[in-house]
């Protein structure tokens, strides 16, 4: 049976912070497996580190920043000097390859050695039920090519760390720390494993087809228009009005949306600055001759769909035994004055089942009759089962 268990401090010296935390996770919990850590940007991770290892030993666990905040079963936990939170699994029937590498040229290449590399400390030969993927921003989509390469088409759950001129976030597992690279967990489990990815946005009536494209992350074209001129005419602002970062204040709320081969999903993609150029960047590669769709919703809408992603992964999970819940941290900018809310509607639909819910630069997921999927201003809720069906 799978047991889990959360632990958190806010402690402002960050090697007691991360002492403090582990030893709050492995609280009752026997037999640890590995362990998901999540903290401040503002603590020195290998700080972090440090104390946790002083705790866990060589228990594997995959850490990362999660931006402003985190939510647990106790409530919303954030600092102004710093945070951390670990989520800790204790089943016998759970085995996981963690594995963690630096940034090189060659990310689909880089997804591939670490792939073969988390099997490896798997001691495993053959493909996971799941895996658990973090990453810097802007190379998500290469790394899961990668990994495919080698595991087929496994499920994937996970998210970016920030990555802004003013908060580079970071990587980390038993032994380093890093800026840019990707990090994986395979999990082997009997029990299921289900996520639920989801915008949670509506559509409007506003789409078009990218004509012209600048690499994979600025759209020039849309109809053959300036990408910004066309946007400023859909949403009735001045461009003016949306040039630089000022566009991202815009469009959290009426983000692009662009549907996934089946139709199953619409994956969110925000337009994130405005250039001087009218064309428009965004964190996910989009192509060429693709359809976009103006999205949109509210603040409303954002808090209820918390309590929403959660009951349809109980849906799909008869007797979870622990939740990870992954919000993108611009939604959370938008509803910042909210989190209190949004930790009741979560403690409520969760109860007394272990939760962490962190805050990412881009969302990954897969739904039932899709693909593993990259995506911005999305929610990647992921819920475990207790027991074998």
């Amino acid at each position: 049976m799978l047991k889990a268990k959360v632990g958190y401090a806010t402690n402002a010296n960050a090697k007691e912070a991360g002492i403090e935390a582990a030893k709050m996770a492995l609280e009752h919990v026997e037999h640890a497996k590995m362990g998901m850590v999540y903290t401040s940007s503002f603590y020195s991770q290998e700080e972090v580190l440090e104390g946790i290892k002083e705790v866990v030993g060589d228990l594997p666990i995959l850490g990362s920043t999660s931006e402003g905040a985190i939510i647990v079963p106790e409530g919303v936990v954030t600092s102004e000097h710093g945070f951390v939170g670990m989520l800790v699994f204790d089943d016998e029937d759970l085995e996981v390859g963690v594995a963690i590498h630096e940034a090189i040229e060659d990310k689909r290449e880089l997804g591939r050695k670490l792939a073969l590399e988390a099997l490896e400390n798997a001691g495993k030969d053959y493909a996971p039920s799941y895996y658990y993927m973090v990453s810097s921003t802007k190379e998500e989509e290469l790394y899961m090519k990668g990994i495919q390469d080698i595991l087929g088409n496994v499920p994937v759950f996970g998210g970016s760390i920030c990555d802004t001129m003013q908060i580079v976030g970071t990587i980390f597992n038993n032994d380093i720390c890093i800026k840019k690279g990707v990090g994986l967990i395979l999990f082997y489990t009997d029990k299921r494993i289900e996520n639920v990815f989801t915008g949670a946005y509506k559509k409007s009536d506003n789409m078009g087809i990218i004509t012209k494209m600048d690499g994979d992350l600025t759209i020039v074209e849309i109809d053959h228009e300036p990408a910004l001129q066309k946007y400023a005419t859909w949403i009735g602002k001045d461009i003016e009005e949306l040039r630089g970062y000022n566009l991202a204040d815009v469009s959290n709320v009426k983000p692009l949306g662009i549907k996934e081969p089946l139709g199953e999903v619409i994956v969110l993609h925000q337009p994130l600055i405005g250039n001087e150029d009218n064309s428009i960047t965004v964190l996910n590669k989009v192509c060429t001759s693709t359809a976009v769709i103006q999205m949109k919703s509210s603040q409303e809408t954002f808090i209820q769909a918390i309590g929403k992603a959660v009951e349809k992964v109980n849906k799909l999970i008869d007797n979870p035994g622990a939740y990870l819940f992954i919000h993108n941290v611009r939604r959370e900018k938008d509803i910042i004055e909210h989190l209190d809310e949004i930790y009741l509607i979560l403690k409520s639909v969760c109860k007394d089942i272990p939760f962490i819910t962190i805050f990412t630069y881009g969302e990954y997921g897969y739904v039932d009759h899709s693909r593993n999927l990259c995506g911005d201003l999305m929610l990647s809720f992921t819920g475990f089962s207790k027991e074998s069906e």
